[in-house]
C-alpha cells in the first residue's frame, strides 16, 4: 500500500493498495548478523514517496530527522507490528526498534542500544454495550519504568501522550492510555462528544486501580511492598494535571482509589487498609503515645507503613490523616467522652499527651506561619471545653466551666505564696487548681522518649487558658467574680471574710498590675454589700460605716449619742482576729488603711456636693438682689 496525496482525494490519510512489490531487495539492505527476523516474511510493505523538491536540499535532511525520531512506544499496542528499522542511505545508519513481552505485564522495547520498559495491564470490554457493532474492545494503561543497575524498576514520571494504537498528544498524564477511541481524520484530539468515548473513559479509573496489584506481583517488588505501592502512587493524577477531554480522569481516579483497600499498615504481616483509615508523619514517640490499639479504639486509624512515601497533595485527595494537633485533639475528646477511660490512662499519660500537643503546634507554627494563629486558636478553643484537665480534688474538668488555676509550686508569681495557702484555706479551697501530679509527672515519663521541662507543660496548660496563681488574677478572676454571682450561704461568712483580708494583704504589696486596676477594684468593692458590721453586712456606697475602738477610733460615739435613736453602723471586729492576725500582714494600721480606702470613718462622714447654678432666676429665688449675682455660671460647694 502507498500513501500518495496525488491518488485521490485524502490520500495522505487513506492509503491505497500497490501492484505486489517484490521486498528482497529491502530484505538485504536491512539484514544485519545475527538478526533473528532475517528470514521472517513481510505481509505488509507501505511505501512513502517524497515529492521530487524534498529529495534535495535541507527539506530532505528535515524529514529524515523525523524518522531518527521515532519513540519506541510506537510498538506497544501494534501488537502484529514487533520490529521497526530504520535504513538511512545518505549516512548509512540502520536504527532497529524490536518489542519483547516479558513475564508478569513488562513489556520492553529496544532502540538502538538503549532499552525502555512499561507495565501494561489491560482490560477487555464488551463493546457491544455502547455499539452494536463491535463485539469486544480493550483498553490499556502502561506505566513507564526505567531500570536501575541493580535490575530494579523505578517510575518513569514524565507526561505521556494518549494511544489510540498509535500516539495522539499529551493531556497531562504520567502514564499512557491505550483505547480504540473515536478521532477526527486529523488524529489531533479524541471526540469528547463521542458516547463511546466517553465509556470508554468511564472504564479507564477502575483499570487503573487495577494496576496496583501489577505493581505488587513484579519479581523487584514482591518483598517490598511498600516500594510497590510508592510506585504505583507517583502516577497518579491529581486534579488540574490533566487537561482536555480527559481533565476528570484524576477525580475519578481517586475516588475509585479512597473506597479501596490500597494502603497497608506499618507491621511484621501486611494489612491492607482504606485508605481514610491510616495515619502518616508518625514516629516513634507518637507511638509510645497512642499504642496501636488505642489509635484504632478512638480513631478508627492505624500507622501507615513508612516503607509508603506519598506526596503531601496525594495524600491528602486520598483522605489519609496526618500525625498532629488535631489528632491529638480528636483522641482526646473520644477519650473524655467514655466514663473513667481517662482516669484509667493516669496523669502520666496526659502529661505526655499536653506536651505532645505542645511540640506539636510548635512544629506545626514553624511550617505555617501565615495561617498558624488562626488555625492555633481554633483548636485551642476546642481543647477549652473537653474536661481533660485533672483538679487538686481528683476530677477532671475543663476551662469553659470556670477559671483553672496553677499550683503556686509551678510559677514564682507572688513572694507570699505559700503562706498565702495557709492563712486563706477555705478562698485556695475554693479554687479549681491543677493537680500537682500532673506536673511532676514530666520527669522520667514512660509516654516520653525524652525528659521535657515543667514550663513546657505549664505554657500548654495557658495556652489553654489555665491562670497563673498570682494575687491580683485570684482577686480579678476568682473573687471579684464570685462576689457578682453571690455566694453560698453556708460558707458566706468564712469565705467574704478571707476574701477580703486576702484583697487587704494584696491591695498594700508591690503588685504593679494594681496600678492600673486599683481604682476599678475599690470601687466595685465600695458598692457591695459584704462589710460585716454590728447591722449585718453592708455597702460603703449605700450606708455611712464606721470604726469602732478596736480599729482604734478615738471618738466614743456611745457617750454622744446617749438617748438619741439613731443607727449607728461600725465595722465588725472580726478581720482583726483572723487566724492569720500574728503576721505583719495583719496589723490594725493596714487593716485601718484598707477600710479607709473603701469609705470607712472613725466619726460622721463629712461630704462635699458641689452644684452649678447658671441661671439668674435660681439665684433670685434664694432671696439675692441683682446687684449681687452676674449673669457668669457660679459653683455652690455645701458639706
Amino acid at each position: 500500500m502507498k500513501f500518495d496525496i496525488t491518488d485521490g482525494q485524502i490520500g495522505f490519510v487513506l492509503p491505497t493498495a500497490v501492484p505486489p512489490y517484490s521486498t528482497t531487495s529491502f530484505s538485504r539492505m536491512l539484514a544485519v548478523e545475527d538478526d533473528k527476523d532475517a528470514h521472517s516474511l513481510w505481509n505488509t510493505c507501505i511505501l512513502l514517496p517524497f515529492r521530487s523538491k524534498f529529495r534535495e536540499g535541507t527539506g530532505m535532511c528535515s524529514i529524515v530527522s523525523l524518522f531518527s525520531d521515532l519513540h519506541p512506544s510506537l510498538l506497544l499496542f501494534l501488537h502484529r507490528l514487533k520490529c521497526i528499522k530504520f535504513k538511512n542511505l545518505f549516512d548509512d545508519t540502520l536504527l532497529i526498534m524490536r518489542r519483547e513481552v516479558l513475564g508478569d505485564g513488562i513489556v520492553r522495547i529496544s532502540h538502538g542500544i538503549e532499552t525502555m520498559s512499561w507495565l501494561v495491564v489491560s482490560k477487555r470490554l464488551q463493546g457491544t454495550i455502547v455499539r452494536h457493532d463491535v463485539c469486544t474492545t480493550e483498553i490499556a494503561v502502561a506505566f513507564t519504568l526505567q531500570q536501575t543497575e541493580k535490575g530494579d524498576y523505578e517510575p518513569y514520571l514524565k507526561q505521556q501522550p494518549v494511544f489510540a494504537f498509535l500516539p495522539l498528544r499529551n493531556y497531562g498524564l504520567k502514564f499512557i492510555l491505550q483505547g480504540d477511541f473515536v478521532l477526527p481524520s486529523s488524529r489531533e484530539e479524541v471526540d469528547a462528544d463521542s458516547a463511546w468515548n466517553q465509556w470508554l473513559l468511564s472504564e479507564f479509573p477502575s483499570l487503573f486501580v487495577s494496576a496496583q496489584e501489577s505493581f505488587c506481583v513484579l519479581p523487584c517488588f514482591e518483598r517490598r511492598p511498600g516500594k510497590a505501592v510508592t510506585a504505583f502512587l507517583s502516577f497518579i493524577p491529581l486534579a488540574g494535571e490533566v487537561h482536555g477531554f480527559f481533565s476528570q480522569l484524576p477525580h475519578l481516579i481517586l475516588s475509585k482509589l479512597r473506597l479501596t483497600r490500597c494502603m497497608f499498615l506499618d507491621g511484621s504481616t501486611v494489612q491492607w487498609v482504606y485508605p481514610c483509615n491510616t495515619l502518616r508523619g508518625w514516629d516513634e514517640q507518637t507511638k509510645m503515645l497512642l499504642s496501636e490499639g488505642l489509635l484504632h479504639e478512638h480513631l478508627g486509624l492505624g500507622y501507615l507503613s513508612k516503607d509508603i512515601v506519598i506526596s503531601d497533595n496525594l495524600s491528602r485527595a486520598l483522605g489519609i490523616h496526618d500525625y498532629g494537633p488535631n489528632i491529638l485533639l480528636d483522641t482526646i475528646s473520644s477519650i473524655c467522652r467514655i466514663d473513667g477511660c481517662i482516669e484509667s490512662l493516669g496523669l502520666e499519660w496526659l502529661c505526655a499527651w499536653f506536651v505532645n500537643l505542645y511540640l506539636t503546634l510548635l512544629s506545626h507554627s514553624s511550617r505555617n506561619v501565615s495561617s498558624a494563629r488562626s488555625f492555633e486558636d481554633v483548636l485551642l478553643d476546642k481543647v477549652r471545653k473537653i474536661p481533660c484537665i485533672p483538679l487538686s480534688d481528683g476530677s477532671f474538668s475543663s476551662v469553659s466551666d470556670g477559671p483553672i488555676w496553677l499550683p503556686y509550686d509551678v510559677v514564682s508569681s507572688i513572694p507570699e505564696c505559700r503562706s498565702s495557702i495557709q492563712n486563706f484555706p477555705v478562698l485556695y479551697g475554693n479554687l479549681r487548681t491543677v493537680s500537682p501530679n500532673l506536673l511532676s509527672a514530666c520527669c522520667k515519663n514512660k509516654y516520653l522518649m525524652e525528659e521535657v521541662r515543667i514550663n513546657d507543660l505549664a505554657d500548654m496548660l495557658q495556652k489553654i487558658g489555665v491562670r497563673r496563681l498570682s494575687g491580683h488574677d485570684i482577686i480579678k478572676n476568682h473573687i471579684m467574680v464570685s462576689l457578682r454571682n453571690g455566694l453560698d450561704a453556708n460558707v458566706a461568712d468564712r469565705m467574704i471574710r478571707e476574701y477580703l483580708s486576702f484583697i487587704m494583704v494584696h491591695l498594700q504589696s508591690s503588685c504593679t498590675s494594681c496600678n492600673f486596676e486599683k481604682e476599678g477594684i475599690v470601687s466595685e468593692l465600695r458598692k457591695s454589700p459584704i462589710f460585716l458590721t454590728n447591722h449585718g453586712y453592708k455597702s460603703p456606697a449605700d450606708e455611712p460605716i464606721h470604726f469602732s475602738k478596736d480599729y482604734g477610733n478615738s471618738v466614743d460615739v456611745s457617750r454622744l449619742l446617749q438617748n438619741v435613736e439613731i443607727s449607728w453602723i461600725e465595722l465588725d471586729s472580726s478581720y482583726l482576729i483572723h487566724h492569720g492576725s500574728e503576721s505583719s500582714s495583719f496589723e490594725r494600721e493596714k487593716w485601718r488603711r484598707f477600710f479607709e480606702e473603701m469609705g470607712v470613718t472613725d466619726f460622721v462622714q463629712v461630704v462635699k456636693v458641689e452644684k452649678s447654678l447658671s441661671q439668674v432666676d435660681s439665684l433670685l429665688a434664694r432671696g439675692l438682689s441683682l446687684a449681687d449675682v452676674s449673669a457668669k455660671p457660679c459653683t455652690v460647694y455645701d458639706w
